[in-house]
Protein backbone atom coordinates (compact mmCIF):
# COMPACT_ATOMS: atom_id res chain seq x y z
CA UNK A 1 0.00 0.00 0.00
CA UNK A 2 2.94 2.42 0.51
CA UNK A 3 4.12 4.42 -2.10
CA UNK A 4 7.77 6.25 -2.69
CA UNK A 5 5.71 8.96 -3.94
CA UNK A 6 4.19 10.00 -0.74
CA UNK A 7 5.56 10.17 2.36
CA UNK A 8 3.17 8.41 4.29
CA UNK A 9 0.01 6.64 4.64
CA UNK A 10 -2.02 6.95 8.28
CA UNK A 11 -5.53 5.35 8.62
CA UNK A 12 -7.70 5.05 11.38
CA UNK A 13 -9.90 1.85 11.85
CA UNK A 14 -13.72 2.03 11.58
CA UNK A 15 -14.17 0.62 14.87
CA UNK A 16 -13.20 4.06 16.54
CA UNK A 17 -16.33 5.87 17.88
CA UNK A 18 -16.24 8.81 15.27
CA UNK A 19 -19.83 8.42 13.65
CA UNK A 20 -19.25 11.78 12.00
CA UNK A 21 -16.72 10.47 9.46
CA UNK A 22 -17.78 8.32 6.26
CA UNK A 23 -16.97 4.65 5.87
CA UNK A 24 -15.86 5.22 2.65
CA UNK A 25 -11.98 4.24 2.69
CA UNK A 26 -10.65 1.11 1.20
CA UNK A 27 -9.98 -2.43 2.29
CA UNK A 28 -7.46 -3.51 3.28
CA UNK A 29 -6.05 -6.60 4.43
CA UNK A 30 -4.06 -7.65 7.12
CA UNK A 31 -0.99 -9.38 6.78
CA UNK A 32 -0.68 -10.98 9.68
CA UNK A 33 -4.19 -12.66 10.08
CA UNK A 34 -5.49 -12.20 6.75
CA UNK A 35 -8.63 -10.14 7.51
CA UNK A 36 -9.78 -7.39 6.18
CA UNK A 37 -9.11 -4.05 8.34
CA UNK A 38 -12.01 -1.68 7.28
CA UNK A 39 -10.87 2.15 7.27
CA UNK A 40 -13.09 5.59 7.40
CA UNK A 41 -10.37 7.41 6.42
CA UNK A 42 -6.68 7.75 4.97
CA UNK A 43 -4.11 10.33 5.29
CA UNK A 44 -1.43 10.83 3.02
CA UNK A 45 1.31 13.92 2.95
CA UNK A 46 1.90 14.40 -1.00
CA UNK A 47 5.29 16.45 -1.56
CA UNK A 48 3.71 18.90 -3.64
CA UNK A 49 1.26 19.83 -1.10
CA UNK A 50 4.06 19.52 1.90
CA UNK A 51 5.74 22.47 -0.49
CA UNK A 52 2.75 24.42 -1.18
CA UNK A 53 1.51 24.63 2.49
CA UNK A 54 5.44 25.21 3.31
CA UNK A 55 5.04 28.36 0.56
CA UNK A 56 2.11 29.48 2.60
CA UNK A 57 3.85 29.18 6.36
CA UNK A 58 7.09 30.69 5.09
CA UNK A 59 4.92 33.79 3.74
CA UNK A 60 2.78 33.99 6.97
CA UNK A 61 6.16 33.90 8.90
CA UNK A 62 8.04 36.98 6.81
CA UNK A 63 4.68 39.09 7.14
CA UNK A 64 4.01 38.30 10.74
CA UNK A 65 8.25 38.79 11.80
CA UNK A 66 7.72 42.64 9.15
CA UNK A 67 4.87 43.71 11.38
CA UNK A 68 6.36 43.11 14.24
CA UNK A 69 9.79 43.34 14.29
CA UNK A 70 10.39 47.13 12.98
CA UNK A 71 13.90 46.86 11.80
CA UNK A 72 13.25 43.86 9.74
CA UNK A 73 9.79 46.10 8.53
CA UNK A 74 11.95 48.33 7.41
CA UNK A 75 14.48 46.33 5.42
CA UNK A 76 11.74 44.38 3.71
CA UNK A 77 10.29 48.22 2.82
CA UNK A 78 13.50 49.21 1.36
CA UNK A 79 13.45 50.54 -2.06
CA UNK A 80 15.46 49.13 -4.49
CA UNK A 81 15.81 51.07 -8.22
CA UNK A 82 15.04 49.52 -11.40
CA UNK A 83 16.88 50.36 -14.26
CA UNK A 84 14.60 49.78 -17.57
CA UNK A 85 13.63 52.48 -20.27
CA UNK A 86 11.23 54.36 -18.85
CA UNK A 87 8.15 53.29 -20.86
CA UNK A 88 8.71 49.62 -19.80
CA UNK A 89 9.72 50.15 -15.94
CA UNK A 90 6.62 48.39 -14.20
CA UNK A 91 8.47 49.81 -11.04
CA UNK A 92 8.87 53.97 -11.35
CA UNK A 93 9.18 54.27 -8.20
CA UNK A 94 11.33 51.23 -7.35
CA UNK A 95 10.63 48.06 -6.16
CA UNK A 96 10.67 47.10 -2.09
CA UNK A 97 12.60 44.14 -1.12
CA UNK A 98 10.12 42.36 0.02
CA UNK A 99 8.00 42.94 -3.07
CA UNK A 100 11.52 41.06 -4.64
CA UNK A 101 11.18 38.47 -1.98
CA UNK A 102 7.38 37.68 -2.95
CA UNK A 103 8.13 37.69 -6.62
CA UNK A 104 11.14 34.91 -6.00
CA UNK A 105 8.93 32.98 -3.68
CA UNK A 106 6.53 32.69 -6.55
CA UNK A 107 8.52 32.19 -8.74
CA UNK A 108 10.34 29.20 -6.88
CA UNK A 109 7.05 27.94 -5.92
CA UNK A 110 6.08 27.64 -9.69
CA UNK A 111 9.39 26.35 -11.05
CA UNK A 112 9.08 23.68 -8.63
CA UNK A 113 5.67 22.81 -9.83
CA UNK A 114 6.55 22.52 -13.03
CA UNK A 115 9.33 20.41 -12.15
CA UNK A 116 7.18 18.07 -10.19
CA UNK A 117 4.44 17.36 -12.36
CA UNK A 118 6.76 16.84 -15.95
CA UNK A 119 9.93 15.32 -14.08
CA UNK A 120 9.03 13.55 -10.57
CA UNK A 121 5.56 12.72 -11.28
CA UNK A 122 5.17 11.10 -14.36
CA UNK A 123 2.04 8.51 -13.77
CA UNK A 124 0.02 10.94 -15.99
CA UNK A 125 1.93 11.10 -18.98
CA UNK A 126 2.38 7.18 -18.88
CA UNK A 127 -1.13 6.70 -18.91
CA UNK A 128 -1.68 8.68 -21.50
CA UNK A 129 1.20 7.55 -23.62
CA UNK A 130 -0.78 4.11 -23.20
CA UNK A 131 -4.08 5.46 -24.59
CA UNK A 132 -2.26 6.93 -27.97
CA UNK A 133 -2.94 5.84 -31.03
Amino acid sequence: MHSSRRFDTYCFPANLPLPWLASSCSILVSPSTSAPLHYLFRAQLYLDTVVFYGFLFTLVAVATTATYVPAFGRTMHYRLRVVLPRKWNPFPTGIAIGEVVLIAMVGGLYAFWVWHWRVYHTRIQNEAGNHTG
